[in-house]
């Protein structure tokens, strides 16, 4: 909203995905815009098509190496029905679009940012540009821009990179951490959120503890298979392996120990453990104990009581 007039109106499909945006001038509807998406797993924008016209307004390409990977852009400047204009993104190391070219390598435009992310359009010569002269939209880590309310799309939550902060509360709730609306553990200029639920920082970590349990249980295998289950005999053949393969056999084993008990504890926070209380037939309140909240209010005379 600005002022009494709408600005603009969005509507999603059933994975969450902005399927459609209507854009407003002083409380007229002027542009009906279509997004057309990969699977849900990806989520990248296609296409882009304009009111009820079947051809698309903009194209886009996208690498395999990440998420956000922009190759490039089509768009139709004429309103003829055609792709006229290819632009080619440029991406730092944190996959923000730091500038886009033409295919003959000329710079047309370039973004700055502050340390969340809140981006200015720039001219080729880095002097201001109040906005983009080519309405362009994937900026920061490869987030969608919204021009109209000046927030980042982040495939299941919104950014707010004035405020440093998600619009949505984390769906984790505070299993995730006591700020339910930090972005990137409060790091963003080495981290990125790609899905809005997790940083990519714990997309590592996921990565590194699979395989560490892969290598530890592969380990414990040929023990097992060279030994039965005889402790003494176990031991004997890992003093006998090499020292490079003990060394990896023992750190594999060991982050595999550290993931399973942060899992177990990050599980248990996941659980809402709450204490209950109901009431019987005569009215009277009694403690039940401490107890999954969710198992609490299943029970339709219990209630959960904090503090």
């Amino acid at each position: 909203m600005s002022g009494t007039w709408t600005v603009a109106e969005y509507k999603y499909d059933g994975a969450k995905r902005r399927n459609v945006k209507e854009v407003y001038a002083s409380g007229i509807l002027g542009e009906t815009r279509r997004s057309f998406y990969t699977e849900p797993s990806t989520w990248q924008v296609l296409e882009e098509r304009v009111d009820s016209l079947s051809d698309a307004k903009r194209q886009f390409v996208w690498g395999m190496r990440y998420y956000d990977e922009l190759v490039a852009r089509d768009r139709d400047t004429t309103g003829d029905a055609t792709l006229d204009e290819r632009l080619y993104g440029m991406q730092d190391a944190n996959w923000n679009v730091t500038g886009i070219i033409t295919a003959a390598c000329v710079v047309e435009e370039r973004y700055s940012y502050d340390s969340y992310g809140f981006s200015v359009a720039l001219t080729p010569m880095f002097g201001p540009r109040g906005a983009s002269h080519f309405a362009w939209e994937v900026r920061f880590s490869g987030y969608q821009f919204d021009n109209e309310s000046c927030l980042n799309l982040v495939r299941n939550r919104v950014l707010h990179t004035r405020a440093g902060l998600w619009v949505q509360r984390d769906p984790l709730g505070h299993a995730a951490g006591v700020n339910l609306y930090e972005y990137a553990s409060s790091a963003p200029a080495t981290m990125v959120d790609p899905t809005g639920l997790i940083g990519l920082a714990g997309v590592i970590a996921i990565v590194v503890c699979v395989l560490s349990i892969i290598g530890c249980a592969g380990c414990m295998f040929y023990a097992i298979r060279a030994c039965g289950l005889n402790a003494r005999c176990i031991a004997n053949w890992f003093r006998s392996m090499p020292w490079w393969a003990q060394l990896i056999c023992g750190a594999a084993c060991l982050v595999s120990l550290v993931c399973i008990v942060v899992t177990i504890v990050w599980a248990c926070r996941l659980v809402r453990w709450c204490p209950c209380y109901c009431r019987d037939d005569t009215g009277a309140v009694y403690f039940v104990g401490v107890i999954p909240a969710a198992a609490c209010k299943m029970m339709p005379v219990c209630r959960c009581v904090f503090g």
